[in-house]
């Protein structure tokens, strides 16, 4: 992650194989996944704050199998080439920048919310002590990078495992993150969760390349298969029921989304879906506390509108999307990228 592509920008966090012919629906679907994301937390932040937006609630409800396990094994398709090399250039290339970039923005996201309250969160930024607790154990948006590190750790120590037996391992460890089976924390339900999409993108590239390449016609099959799992998922009273059934769907939408993206890659939203894709690490990182300053900053009478329930998460996601990419370029252009987005060390060979 130490050079820049040909725009200048700073390649995303999940850009893991250097130096590789880029695939247009890999980067596709990190954008894909970007914007559902900034979507759910313009949709959380502005209901924290009193906007009717409970119907909205119900699409980010159903787009939850999609958001992060899309991201995760994208994640996983580039990362084969740094899994490659030595446990000690791992550890200093992949497993200390995700570790110092987790670092940096939680201590940002205190300081920014210390000023600006989290709706979603007010006890963030509130109490200096409470940090150490927030980096210990992460339940902001920052997790993401905590997360990466930790895969790629499992993932190093597991490379002599056979995969036909660390797969079916970590599907179990997503049945009991999807079904809350466990009395654990936000962010280990979510190691739990997704351990799975990255080890499957990273030891399955090669079959799920393929697949993505042949099955032109699996996506319009699979929706609503995808439709009536997730009703059965809203009518199960059973977590391990629940689990199983947000556990399939993502499976369904990690192995059908990507084939979507693939019969656009060339378009015009193919490309703008990799663009942000290209540029998901500034996008993830900085988008929430602009969300939430947004959702301070509206006016009280206009959130309790109808019409606001539609209109303000939209446009509340695009001003985030613009503004990051804008902070970022001007980053890039101050000279503070190399601090802000990778590790500040010149010799991570």
């Amino acid at each position: 992650m130490t050079a820049k592509n040909n725009h200048g920008a700073i390649p995303s966090v999940t850009d893991l194989k250097p130096k590789t012919t880029r695939i247009e629906w890999i980067d596709s679907a990190k954008g894909l996944s970007i914007l559902l994301v900034v979507f759910y937390h313009a949709t959380t932040t502005l209901a924290a704050v009193g906007a009717p937006v409970q119907a909205l609630s119900i699409v980010n409800d159903a787009l939850q199998p999609v958001r992060l396990p899309l991201l995760f094994l994208a994640a996983g398709l580039v990362a084969g080439s740094a899994l490659s090399w030595p446990l000690s250039r791992i550890w200093l290339r992949r497993i200390a920048l995700y570790a110092y970039l987790f670092i940096l923005w939680s201590v940002i996201r205190f300081a920014f919310f210390a000023i600006v309250p989290n709706p979603t969160n007010l006890s963030e930024g509130r109490n200096l002590s409470s940090l150490p607790g927030f980096i210990l154990q992460p339940d902001n948006g920052a997790w993401f990078l905590w997360a990466l590190g930790i895969f790629f750790f499992l993932a190093a120590m597991t490379r002599g495992i056979d995969r036909r037996f660390m797969l079916p391992v970590a599907a179990f460890a997503a049945l009991l993150g999807f079904g809350d089976i466990l009395p654990i924390s936000f962010s280990a339900a979510n190691l739990l969760k997704f351990f799975l999409f990255f080890y499957a993108g990273w030891r399955y590239r090669g079959a799920i390349t393929a697949m993505v390449e042949r099955r032109s016609g699996l996506f319009l099959a699979t929706l609503p298969i995808y439709a009536a799992v997730l009703v059965l998922d809203w009518a199960s009273d059973s977590h391990w029921l629940s689990g199983a059934f947000l556990l399939i769907a993502a499976i369904l939408a990690t192995t059908t989304v990507p084939v979507a993206l693939r019969l656009v890659s060339g378009t015009c939203l193919g490309s703008t879906l990799a663009y942000f894709g290209r540029h998901s690490l500034s996008i993830y990182l900085i988008h929430f506390p602009i969300v939430a300053f947004l959702a301070i900053a509206f006016d009280r009478t206009a959130l309790k509108t109808a019409s606001a329930a539609l209109i303000l998460p939209l446009v509340t996601s695009a001003i985030a999307v613009i503004t990051s990419l804008a902070l970022e370029r001007s980053a890039d252009r101050a000279g503070l990228s190399r601090w802000l987005f990778r590790l500040p060390i010149r010799n991570t060979a």
